[in-house]
């Protein structure tokens, strides 16, 4: 399938089908984790979807209508900003592609900063809360939207802002 520009720019789009295919997964998964308040829902059948990725603790989740979400702050925070980062996608195209590993880089440093935030939690030595553990799941989906934007958005340096005078 033949790449097309995206709104006659510069950024030129691959993978349309793939990109729109994640696109509807990760806003049901949205949807889905925001529980069944969303929905006015007593069966519960969001919970289920979730049970074996996320703790679900009744204290680490924000509630909707009076309903605990389906996921925790953090889960919330990795599945909603996924697709806020998914949809912003294009965006990031314009970010320097030859700069992957730096993206890498990113992307490990958010799964540590987690890492670190769940350790000195669980030893006590600070008390992390749903905002900081939102926010940390949030900037971790970001850094793998911008490590995955790549693989569906690319500069063509010969057209727009980018295009070399002569």
């Amino acid at each position: 399938m033949q790449p097309s520009y995206l709104f006659n720019s510069a950024i030129i789009f691959c993978n349309q089908v793939l990109y729109a295919l994640f696109g509807v997964l990760a806003f049901a998964l949205v949807l889905i984790a925001l529980g069944p308040g969303l929905i006015h829902s007593e069966s519960g059948w969001q919970y289920k979807v979730f049970h074996l990725l996320c703790h679900q603790l009744t204290e680490r989740s924000f509630f909707y209508h009076d309903h605990q979400m389906a996921v925790c702050a953090r889960c919330l925070g990795i599945y909603g900003f996924f697709f806020i980062s998914w949809m912003l996608m294009p965006l990031f195209a314009t970010f320097n592609a030859q700069k992957k590993q730096w993206y890498v880089r990113i992307l490990i440093t958010t799964i540590l900063i987690n890492i670190l935030d769940v350790v000195g939690n669980y030893f006590g030595i600070w008390t992390n809360t749903l905002i900081s553990r939102f926010v940390l799941g949030a900037l971790m989906s970001i850094a793998v939207v911008l490590l995955l934007h790549t693989e569906f958005f690319k500069l063509n340096m010969d057209k727009g802002l980018w295009k070399t005078q002569k």
